[in-house]
């Protein structure tokens, strides 16, 4: 009986133990919530796959301070932010360079067109063939040819009598230039040599012109302008008629000009045009 009364006793202070040591424990995580969120915690990590999906139950979940690769982030190339704004400004700048090359090519070739423009034409200057001067002299002369007892003395060419030259005079399909680039015209009763507007046109003259060009942006109004500008006219004393064929421009102008060389001045000014096709 003796026995049995102190086994009795022994359980039941062990029951006692334990229900305060459960209580102890509960007011204690009442009190620290925190460490009871820890320890769980710990206890999934230590029972995570390494291989398997992060956030699972049973895997782990990567902490905040974990490495990430370069690379995951920029998609596997491994550039990063600081790189792909140093190619986004080297783009830039590669864009910026070609348009000022292209600017600066435009302001270039528009100050070689306005200084050929105020050029003085070669039609002003005397005609020669190698080094001698011609009859003609890029003006137009009150007229031509000596006269003797009011009768134009015919020409006769230099050589044995009977022999045909050998070439023929005037012939267009071998022209005759002098040394500025113009066609000559040979009188053929005096000899006379002169440029071809010199002795085909009288002066002063309304000239027939025309000019084909590409059909695009001012070109006629440039045309107009030029006209203007090398006849010595207003703008609107230019009779002028359009005709458009697809991507070319027909321009039929009607040019006051006073003398050859004004006409040669137009005929200069307008071949300065890059857009001009055609002029005749």
């Amino acid at each position: 009986m003796k026995k049995e009364a102190l086994s009795l006793a022994a359980a039941a202070t062990s029951s006692i133990l334990l229900l305060q040591a459960q209580q102890v424990a509960d007011a204690f995580l009442v009190n620290n919530p925190l460490q009871m969120h820890s320890s769980s915690t710990t206890t999934n990590r230590s029972m995570a796959s390494p291989d398997g999906p992060a956030g699972s139950f049973f895997h782990k979940v990567p902490n905040d301070d974990d490495d990430v690769d370069d690379k995951e982030i920029d998609g596997g190339e491994g550039e990063t932010g600081a790189n792909v704004l140093d190619s986004l400004s080297d783009a830039a700048n590669s864009v910026t360079d070609s348009y000022a090359a292209k600017t600066d090519y435009f302001d270039d070739a528009v100050s070689k067109l306005i200084r050929q423009r105020r050029k003085k034409p070669l039609a002003s200057q005397p005609s020669t063939i190698n080094g001698v001067p011609t009859q003609g002299f890029g003006k137009s002369k009150a007229g031509s040819g000596k006269k003797n007892n009011g009768k134009v003395k015919p020409f006769v060419a230099i050589g044995p009598t009977g022999v045909i030259p050998p070439e023929p005079i005037n012939d267009p399909s071998r022209p005759q230039v002098d040394d500025q680039g113009y066609t000559l015209y040979t009188n053929e009763e005096t000899g006379e040599k002169s440029r071809v507007f010199e002795a085909l046109v009288d002066y002063p003259c309304v000239f027939t012109m025309k000019i084909v060009g590409a059909n695009e942006g001012t070109f006629v109004a440039d045309m107009l302008a030029v006209v203007a500008d090398a006849t010595e006219s207003e703008l609107s004393d230019i009779s002028h008629s359009t005709k458009f064929m697809g991507k070319w421009t027909s321009l039929t102008v009607q040019a006051p000009v006073q003398s050859s060389e004004m006409l040669y001045t137009l005929y200069e000014k307008v071949d300065l045009d890059p857009r001009v096709k055609f002029k005749f």
